[in-house]
């Protein structure tokens, strides 16, 4: 016995020590993978660390009378770029174009 470990109890551990390692390293790989290069977005779109969330964002229906209460909270995504809102197919356009048909 070493350091209170029998050579049987030091064996049983190893296993539950390289899955958790395991799991730790396959976590890491993910988180860099997912968070190491932002999405992309569309046409007049940004992507944005920090945007409002979808009930506060502005859209043809809402551009005239934006949302007045909103949570002080950010979502990471693609945002409609400045001077644009999002339209009922989730395109970004100018306001002008919000009662256009699409085809």
């Amino acid at each position: 016995m070493v350091f209170g470990i029998s050579a049987v109890d030091y064996q049983k551990e190893q296993p539950a020590k390289m899955h958790f390692l395991l799991h730790i390293f396959a976590f890491c790989l993910l988180a860099a993978v997912t968070y190491g290069h932002p999405p992309r977005c569309g046409n007049n779109e940004v992507y944005s660390d920090c945007h409002p969330p979808v009930s506060c964002r502005l859209t043809c229906e809402n551009y005239k009378k934006p949302p007045q209460a909103c949570p002080l909270i950010c979502v990471s995504g693609c945002a409609c770029q400045s001077n644009f809102v999002r339209n009922s197919v989730g395109c970004c356009v100018r306001p002008s174009q919000c009662y256009k048909k699409y085809t």
